[in-house]
């Protein structure tokens, strides 16, 4: 058994000061025109610590992608109980109000390329533990992983527009919905 050593403390700010200025570089500008000096020197530090942690800015990029989605996986764990029934409004609830702190209209996170990138990692995460679940359980055989994906898929484009509208309906409402497609299909 493995023991994860713990970061040092002064890592872990200078990899969260560098996360934060490409953030903030990254709201006011395309992400493509951003140099690795511009967030050096946002962050106050120089490039040579800049690649002590990190190689392209592609790599911070990646490594907020992995934190979001690892906090993603863990909502979508906690509503699994033990007889592997997935809370789907308990779950997507919690998610919308993950997305709202991390990626509401004011948020730094809030640029199109991150989220977008977030986006697609999260449907896959939810895909997996979805299908996961039916094969676990058994009881949704006859769900094709292919369009149970396009289901999922297209539920996380439904929130996601929900959460740039005016929310005019409850996520409850739409919860109960999802959940009855996910587990009735598409019916006429």
């Amino acid at each position: 058994m493995s023991v994860k050593k713990k970061e040092d403390v002064r890592i872990t700010k200078t990899k969260a000061a560098v996360r934060k200025a490409f953030l903030e570089l990254a709201a006011q500008n395309k992400i493509s025109d951003i140099s690795i000096t511009d967030i050096s020197d946002a962050a106050g530090i120089n490039r040579t610590t800049f690649y002590l942690h990190y190689k392209t800015i592609d790599d911070i990029y990646q490594d907020l992608i992995s934190e979001h989605t690892s906090a993603c996986r863990d909502i979508i764990e906690c509503h699994v109980d033990e007889i592997m029934e997935f809370d789907f409004c308990g779950c997507a609830t919690e998610f919308v109000d993950y997305l709202d702190r991390e990626f509401g209209r004011n948020s730094e996170l809030n640029c199109v390329g991150f989220v977008g990138s977030f986006q697609r990692e999260i449907c896959n995460i939810m895909c997996y533990t979805i299908m996961g679940l039916y094969k676990e359980s058994g009881k949704y055989a006859v769900v094709s992983e292919r369009v149970l994906s396009g289901i999922v898929y297209s539920i996380i484009s439904i929130i996601t527009d929900w959460m740039s509208s005016d929310r005019s309906v409850p996520i409850s409402d739409l919860c109960k919905e999802f959940r009855n497609i996910i587990l009735n299909g598409i019916k006429k």
